[in-house]
């Protein structure tokens, strides 16, 4: 709920005493001075038409968070992101409509990707050495404006040991400064964590979502089979946090194997 500020002199303490008790009953956050308000950012399509219908889209200049197990959905959705960012038709300067990914696991599948949409001559691949230093690889390549968006896959991996976890804490804050100058959108794609390694590597999830304007949770909810073949998947999304917009949401999508598209349910 918004107000303004600009009240006149016989109605300014009955303004105040009313919004008091307002922010009494429902918390101090129920009522902001409408200069307060950050505007919301640009928006980066997902293709699936539930879930744009439900968050928008993917924010630029800020930190997207996707969680949750294999065969959830996360992936599709991430690469369907950058197909759409490679298209958009208002990039930074400097930009010219490519998308990176941070592939540490060199997993990535150019074959799935261009299924999804992706245009891999317009596409950045980095794979870093494992004794490159990753937080301050990407801090350089965001602030370099080569591309709208960035994907970090296994992004869980980012911090291998106790020092990378401490470099992460650190560069975190001048990352999300970074994206904000320029307007890139940098996307985390990331598994849950066992205990031990998140002892051992000091938490990167934990890290991720409290930086996060937009964190969104993948489920796989079941297979989908037909005479007896699977096809697809369909997958539940649940808005754990957004920064612009009501969290607690949820979506399901179908994700088919071999369709060039994929369909909201």
């Amino acid at each position: 709920m918004l107000y303004t500020e600009h009240v006149s002199d016989p109605k300014h303490t009955r303004f105040h005493l009313a919004r008091a008790g307002l922010q009494k009953r429902f918390g101090a956050r129920a009522l902001v001075p409408a200069r307060a308000v950050e505007p919301r950012p640009p928006l980066i399509p997902t293709g699936f038409a539930a879930v744009d219908d439900m968050i928008g889209g993917i924010p630029r200049g800020a930190l997207t968070l996707l969680s949750g197990h294999g065969a959830s959905g996360k992936l599709t959705l991430a690469y369907r992101v950058l197909a759409r960012a490679q298209h958009a038709q208002h990039g930074a300067p400097g930009q010219q409509g490519a998308v990176g990914i941070l592939d540490m696991t060199c997993a990535s599948d150019p074959d799935y990707l261009e299924r999804c949409g992706v245009a891999l001559d317009q596409l950045l691949f980095a794979r870093p050495q494992p004794a490159q230093p990753l937080v301050q690889f990407l801090l350089d390549w965001i602030r370099q404006r080569k591309a709208r968006a960035i994907l970090v896959d296994h992004a869980h991996d980012l911090a291998r040991t106790p020092a990378d976890a401490y470099h992460l804490r650190d560069g975190l804050p001048q990352m999300l400064q970074a994206l904000a100058q320029t307007g890139c959108a940098l996307i985390c794609v990331a598994e849950p964590q066992p205990a031990w390694q998140s002892f051992v590597q000091g938490g990167v999830l934990p890290l991720l979502r409290q930086h996060a304007a937009l964190h969104i949770a993948f489920r796989h909810e079941r297979w989908l089979e037909r005479d007896h073949e699977l096809y697809g998947y369909a997958a539940q999304l649940h808005v754990q946090r957004n920064k612009w917009a009501r969290s607690g949401q949820t979506v399901s999508i179908l994700i088919e194997f071999s369709a060039d598209e994929f369909a909201p349910l």
